[in-house]
């Protein structure tokens, strides 16, 4: 088989599996690495070898720009502390404590190889906890914690992964240079992300073509990623900083029609390159069990894992329970729960995969073979299996049993900003029809749809959107459209509604204003 029908081939699987767990309701990147693994083994088939750089380059930075276009940096400045602590802290006392138990595991592993394992097996995944959250009745918060810390934490992750796989090939480490490679990669790749953000911003709203628009958007994220990588920074931050500076500030200028494409485009490529990272996570085990596997090595697999679910645990029912939202609504949940919660969503994924893949094969004279580099690499994929797998489908269990009520936070706020923009379209229909009158039966056609509109919205019922009864009456029902939009954003400028629920309220602006505004 070429490489083009491999591709089109684990795509294919992705799109089965995948429908096969919405059906079943369960998280499809756990179904999607069994189904890997399963594939993995089926005589016949070609092992499917994938260079380490082309993992970073080609999965990691689209899936974290996505997630972060879509992270208001209002949520990030609000739970900015429970974010820094787990990417942080939790990632710190992690590393210390699976490099700790590996030596104590295994005397065949010294500390700086101990650590190596510890970086690998230690991130988050950004697309692991997008795609298990998506469609589970997790709170907003929660959410919001989980994705922050996913997307910040490769940051002391993969610079203690540098540091300790230096110190294994030529047997030295400076704590100094380790702490000032942190610092560079924190500053540095957000410094890269900015300015690549702000030239997309700049070069974007002067193109007036929507393919060409949404080409662009696709290689933001790889030019941010490559010029923080290029500086000796954190290209994966940069990343991250330029997602946040498109979303914050370009996207919600753009035209209609650009911005439909593009979250369209996005929504598409985010499925296909989380399909294809977990089918290939699965499908990349049939290498490492090709030799067999000594107790010993299952032992160690075995201790980090419960090691690393452990950890996660007992840090976050320590330190981040108090750090939730202190404004909490009437129905807030005990905060003792949400911390169980996200304790157990500590999935590792496509970071975890590349880490391994992309360890050296022999040290620095070019001879000797790097150190436990398969056990490494074996004790890596456990801990995906265990965390995805295992975390993963008994995530939805775990919410039932921990008794979490529905989250309404985000369905009131939808309700506001409903009820806000159709009494500042009716506020401007009469503006209109004072100042230059126009077809009596047309305003008044729109009014009687807009205030019945308005009374469903108050009974908490749908409406069908009043905007499209104008007769073709297309400027003003661009008016009208306009004095929504305005009451949204003046709803998001006040805090009274949150950056997903203007997203929201905003794309369905966009679907009418395209439908009955042309």
């Amino acid at each position: 088989m070429n490489p083009v029908e491999i591709v089109v081939g684990l795509i294919l699987v992705a799109v089965v599996l995948a429908a096969a767990a919405q059906r079943l309701r369960v998280p499809y990147p756990a179904v999607l690495v069994l189904g890997g693994l399963a594939l993995g083994f089926v005589p016949g088939l070609p092992h499917i070898q994938i260079p380490p750089d082309v993992a970073f380059l080609v999965f990691i930075p689209p899936l974290v720009y996505q997630v972060a276009s879509r992270f208001g940096l209002r949520d990030l400045r609000h739970h900015r502390w429970p974010i820094f602590r787990l990417a942080v802290g939790l990632m710190l006392l992690n590393l210390i404590c699976v490099a700790g138990v590996v030596r104590w595991a295994d005397d065949g592993f010294s500390w700086a190889a101990a650590f190596v394992l510890a970086a690998v097996a230690g991130p988050t995944d950004t697309a692991a906890v997008a795609a298990v959250a998506r469609g589970l009745p997790i709170p907003r918060r929660v959410e919001r914690i989980l994705e922050g810390e996913s997307l910040f934490n490769d940051v002391v992750a993969l610079v203690a992964y540098q540091q300790a796989v230096r110190a294994v090939a030529t047997g030295t480490f400076s704590p100094g240079l380790t702490c000032l490679s942190l610092a560079w990669g924190a500053v540095g790749g957000i410094g890269v992300g900015l300015a690549v953000g702000a030239l997309a911003t700049w070069s974007r709203r002067r193109v007036s073509d929507p393919a060409v628009n949404t080409a662009a958007s696709f290689l933001t994220p790889f030019a941010a990623y490559l010029g923080g990588e290029a500086v000796g920074a954190s290209g994966v931050l940069a990343a991250v900083a330029a997602g946040l500076f498109v979303g914050h500030v370009l996207l919600p200028t753009l035209p209609p029609t650009d911005r439909i494409q593009a979250v369209a485009f996005w929504d598409g490529t985010r499925f296909l390159l989380e399909g294809l990272a977990f089918v290939l996570i699965g499908f990349q085990l049939r290498a490492v069990l090709s030799e067999p596997v000594p107790a010993s090595a299952w032992v160690t697999c075995a201790v980090v894992c419960a090691t690393t679910v452990a950890v996660r645990l007992i840090w976050t029912l320590a330190w981040n329970a108090p750090l939730f939202a202190r404004r909490a609504a009437p129905d807030h949940v005990p905060r003792f729960r949400h911390a169980v919660l996200i304790g157990w969503a500590g999935m590792r994924g496509v970071d975890s995969l590349a880490a391994a893949l992309a360890l050296p094969l022999v040290m620095a004279d070019g001879v000797t073979p790097f150190p436990q580099r398969d056990l490494i690499t074996l004790v890596a994929f456990s801990t995906i299996l265990v965390t995805l797998v295992l975390q993963g489908l008994t995530l939805p269990i775990l919410i039932r049993t921990l008794g979490l009520p529905s989250d309404d936070a985000e369905r009131r706020e939808d309700a506001v900003a409903r009820l806000a923009a159709v009494a500042a379209a009716l506020r401007r229909l009469d503006e209109l029809e004072a100042a230059h009158g126009g077809p009596a039966d047309a305003l008044g056609h729109l009014r009687e749809m807009y205030q019945f509109c308005l009374r469903q919205y108050q009974t908490g019922l749908d409406a069908p959107s009043p905007a499209g009864t104008g007769g073709g009456l297309s400027a003003l029902t661009r008016e009208l459209l306009k004095a929504e939009r305005e009451a949204v954003r003046t709803l998001w400028a006040d805090g009274r509604i949150g950056d997903e629920t203007r997203r929201r309220a905003e794309q369905a602006l966009d679907h009418e204003e395209l439908t009955f505004g042309a």
